[in-house]
């Protein structure tokens, strides 16, 4: 393969691990391109030599099976710039287009893009939390914030180059490809090498940062619910377990292998995070009377993530920053390696879906702990977002049927990676809540970028009647693509999207 490709781009031959250590590769193809040029140059060789190519960033920053497989290619497009050397070009509005937008090179990574961005006194209104995302991946697997009134990532996503399998840079656009756009918003990497993208962004506010404590009982009052979420910007929900267990309850547990039913998760206390405009606070009464024992001694990954959340996470005050800062501000290299699986559940305007699905989990994680003691779990973390114009995006709106305005819950489990057997028993007891969801009519697509193989029917979910034409028409811009996913798709990804023909003929 190098001397197909002559000096440069170089090729390693490496073993893979992803960010969260439970993607593993014995060796994949690592190619570092710097330019277009060499984009073009490795997929010809690529090409000739029969390899399929995966696109990945430095990072590594996901959980899902989204990686190459074993002696593919992984593009790493970290050092990737725009033609002319640029990493990322400021356009202001035109008569055209009256409002500014970014272009950038697929690697540039979130935190990059966010110092680029207030250069210039702007910035994207919302996205994922960690600063080590890169924008295609971001984009790729729908990631998003947690504002009631903004889309995932990809949402702000105007045009888009990319190269097809056949080698040929081409260009997408929102007014003249729609459909295109529609998929690219989550492409999962199976939409060609993706080099560079062009996104709407806004001047840059000011925001004030603050958390709170509330019961969590009162995560399960629907009403409380609708008036946080609706009532500011951006809101996070945080229930890390087992954090009201009592010093005598602890030294039960630890004699009878079992958590005594003296506890109850409605004792428990939820972290919740506020972002708002500079200025504005919130219509509401989050004065609660909470009370806390930090020195109970800690049996759960639970009780430590809430030690974290109550000291170096805890703003009683608010704190004014750029936006970028407060929702993109996770670093996630200086934390603990965690799985995560997360579920989209389209909301409704009474809240009753994020009420009836806590209640779930929470159920769960109280009858499992009773019968077999602590849970490998961290936190349970919920957000609420807007839906996407998008095929694949797990929070749609105005395609497919799906209406406008649409607004989903978005649910997260995180648990321990290790030992092995507690890593076992977080993913036996996710599936099992997933499924339990499911039953009650709270069914949802994942978070393609947190664990998906805990995700219980995937492919079935797939092809539902409530997905299946999202699905056909992302396979039909993949097919204009990368016809029958030849070229960049991987064994995952085949087992879980129904062959494209057969969706042809039965349509």
């Amino acid at each position: 393969m190098q001397d197909a490709l002559g000096s440069s781009p170089q090729v390693q031959l490496e073993p893979f691990v992803n960010w969260a250590t439970i993607v593993r590769r014995d060796h994949v193809f690592v190619i570092k391109p710097t330019s277009n040029a060499e984009v073009q140059k490795v997929m010809h060789v690529a090409i000739s030599l029969n390899r399929k190519i995966r696109e990945a960033g430095e990072s590594a920053l996901s959980w899902s099976p989204l990686f190459p497989d074993e002696g593919q290619i992984l593009l790493n497009l970290t050092l990737l710039t725009l033609e002319g050397g640029q990493r990322a070009i400021f356009n202001p509005p035109t008569v055209q287009r009256p409002y500014p937008t970014v272009t950038v090179a697929a690697g540039v990574r979130q935190d990059e893009l966010d110092s680029f961005l207030l250069s210039v006194g702007h910035a994207i209104a919302s996205g994922p939390q960690p600063i080590q995302v890169t924008i295609a991946g971001g984009i790729g697997t729908a990631s998003h914030g947690g504002s009631y009134d903004e889309p995932s990532l990809g949402g702000y996503l105007e045009s888009v180059q990319v190269f097809d399998s056949y080698g040929r840079l081409r260009q997408f656009t929102a007014s003249e490809n729609r459909n295109v756009l529609r998929a690219m918003r989550c492409h999962l990497g199976l939409l060609g090498v993706i080099v560079e993208v062009e996104m709407m962004v806004e001047p840059v506010q000011m925001v004030s940062l603050f958390t709170v404590f509330v019961p969590l009982s009162l995560m399960l009052n629907a009403t409380f619910v609708k008036e946080i979420v609706t009532r500011n910007f951006y809101v996070e929900a945080r229930w890390a377990t087992y954090n009201s267990l009592t010093e005598e309850e602890v030294q039960e547990t630890m004699a009878t292998g079992r958590v005594p039913t003296t506890w109850n998760s409605k004792r428990d206390l939820v972290w919740l995070s506020f972002i708002n405009p500079n200025g504005t606070e919130p219509d509401l009464d989050l004065d609660f009377d909470v009370n806390f024992d930090l020195n109970v001694t800690p049996i759960s990954f639970g009780q430590r993530i809430f030690a974290a959340l109550a000291t170096r996470r805890f703003i009683a005050n608010p704190v004014v920053v750029p936006k970028p800062f407060a929702i993109h501000g996770l670093n996630a290299s200086a934390i603990p390696t965690v799985t995560a699986t997360e579920t989209t559940i389209r909301e409704n305007p009474s809240f009753t879906s994020t009420v009836s699905a806590f209640q779930v989990v929470a159920a769960s994680i109280e009858g499992a702990s009773y019968a077999n003691g602590i849970l490998p779990l961290g936190i349970v973390e919920m957000r609420w977002i807007k839906g996407t114009d998008c095929f694949l995006c797990p929070g749609k709106e105005d395609v497919c049927g799906f209406p406008s305005d649409s607004h989903y819950l978005t649910m997260e489990i995180q648990g321990l990676v290790q030992p092995t057997e507690a890593f076992e028993g977080y993913k036996q007891f996710t599936t099992a809540v997933l499924s339990q969801l499911n039953q009650v009519g709270l069914s949802g697509l994942p978070n393609w970028a947190k664990m998906l193989t805990t995700f219980p029917g995937l492919r079935q979910r797939l092809h539902d009647p409530e997905n299946r034409q999202c699905q056909l028409e992302f396979l039909k811009v993949r097919d204009q693509i990368d016809p029958q996913g030849y070229m960049f798709s991987n064994n995952f990804l085949r087992t879980i999207f129904i062959d494209s023909s057969y969706m042809y003929i039965y349509n």
